[in-house]
Formats: structure tokens, sequence, C-alpha cells
């Protein structure tokens, strides 16, 4: 288990501004796992933290951000060959980065708001893998 940001921020530091909480590009470099998994997992990384950035007010932005999810899941699910691998290394990702309960609850209220939206799988979701 990394040892993970636990201020009362909700985006945490981000020093380098790659849209990927500091804590969370440390424990990314610690994962034993092929190129285009890694890749997966720090697109879906940045949509997760996206939402910790998020005006929950605007509806514009929680379309994007919902894209973004989409996306960085989808991305994850291709690149594993186990759903099942997939799957739980995402959830992990996603754990590690509500893991306050300022950060959870942002989580939640964004969930809360995206509830009954409709989301389309678009054909490319990998942004750094050549699908």
């Amino acid at each position: 288990m990394p040892e993970l940001d636990r201020s009362d921020s909700l985006t945490g530091p981000d020093t380098d501004n790659n849209g990927i909480r500091d804590d969370i590009d440390r424990y990314l470099l610690t994962i034993e796992t092929s190129k285009e998994e890694k890749l997966a997992l720090i697109q879906s990384a940045r949509a997760f933290q996206s939402v910790q950035a998020a005006n929950l007010n605007d509806d514009r932005e929680l379309r994007e951000i919902s894209d973004k999810l989409v996306r960085g899941t989808g991305c994850v699910m291709l690149t594993y060959e186990s759903s099942v691998a997939g799957s739980q290394a995402n959830r992990k990702l996603q754990g590690y980065t509500a893991n306050t309960r300022n950060r959870t609850r942002h989580y939640i209220k964004y969930n809360d708001l995206m509830d009954g939206s409709v989301t389309k799988l678009p054909s490319d979701v990998c942004d750094d893998i050549a699908q």
C-alpha cells in the first residue's frame, strides 16, 4: 500500500502539473505491468483526479469529466489481458485517489449529479497508446 497524501485539499499536491497527484504518480511508478497497461492507468488516474478538481456546479465540465472517466476506464479494460485484473487495478486507483473523507464526499457528490446520465463508449479510448 503506497503512502498517500491525506491533506484536506481535494486535489492534493501535483508539483509537476501533469494532472495526477504526486503520491499517485509515485504509486504508478511502482506497478509492475506492461508499458501499455501503465499508460492506460496514467490516463485513468488523470480522469479520477479531474473529478477532485471539478466545479460540480458546471454541467459542461461534469460531462467532460464523465467522458474522461469512460475513456480512462475503457482504456484500462482494453489494454489488460484480463478484465478482472484491469477492473481491480482501476478500482484500486479510484480508491487511492478518493482516499480522504473530503475526497470521497466530493466523488460521491459527482456521482450523484451524474446519476441517470447516459454515456456512449467511444471507439478511441486510449490517449497515448496506438490501438
